[in-house]
């Protein structure tokens, strides 16, 4: 397959590229995704155990998909020691430190290949990995969230501790949200152009998410 890089994602130490060609075989668009960098806890995705991973991997090496039959990948995005990949059919799969529960697989072990997030039932179009937790946004324009949630990260409130399986974000279920972006803080833009924040920040903590209401005379194009 003539791969051609399309998109990049870098976490605290680890860097993805996502590559897109023909199948040699059905000559059909193909998204494959090499990592390399810190692999302390798997996050570059080469497989076997998370204990026994190659701790640095010097080069490009092809992210082991095989379990899922070769999926093909078109959205790619890292963590500080995780990794998230989202195929054509909106399948979201999460590899790397899992000590939050940020993988969202039901436990808090570290996978060195990538795991598929099976609680999600709906098409996933887009994720952002957070340092500790992910959010992954749907066809419809609506949130989950897994993973950290002592600075509020996950944006459901103070008395949720940190979560191993993806929470359904009711919080912001009244808007159509059409980004997120994920840091030590969580950011979504909603389809009206309204951006709300959660998380961490300068001046304290938000535990639910805030409307940014000085953006409110002005359409959004990226953030």
């Amino acid at each position: 397959m003539d791969k051609q890089p399309k998109d990049v994602a870098c976490g605290s130490k680890h860097s993805m590229v996502l590559c897109q060609g023909l199948s040699r075989s059905s000559r059909q668009p193909h998204g494959e995704v090499y990592a390399w960098g810190d692999n302390e806890f798997g996050q570059t995705g080469g497989g076997g155990s998370a204990v026994s991973a190659i701790d640095v991997v010097y080069s490009p090496r092809l992210v082991n998909l095989e379990a899922h039959y070769r999926p093909s990948i078109v959205k790619i995005d890292c963590g500080a020691k995780h990794s998230a990949f989202i195929d054509d059919i909106g399948r979201l799969f999460q590899c790397g430190a899992n000590n939050f529960g940020q993988l969202g697989i039901g436990s808090f072990a570290s996978q060195a290949a990538p795991t598929h997030v099976e609680s999600i039932t709906e098409t996933v179009s887009s994720v952002a990995c957070g340092t500790q937790h992910s959010v992954a946004l749907t066809n419809k324009g609506k949130i989950w969230v897994v993973g950290a949630n002592k600075n509020g990260e996950l944006g459901i409130g103070r008395k949720y501790d940190d979560q191993s399986s993806p929470v359904f974000m009711k919080e912001l279920s009244f808007a159509k949200i059409k980004q997120v972006r994920s840091g030590g803080f969580t950011a979504a833009l909603s389809d009206e152009d309204q951006l709300y924040v959660w998380g961490c920040g300068a001046f304290g903590d938000f535990f639910t998410p805030h409307r940014v209401k000085s953006f409110k005379n002005h359409q959004i194009m990226d953030f």
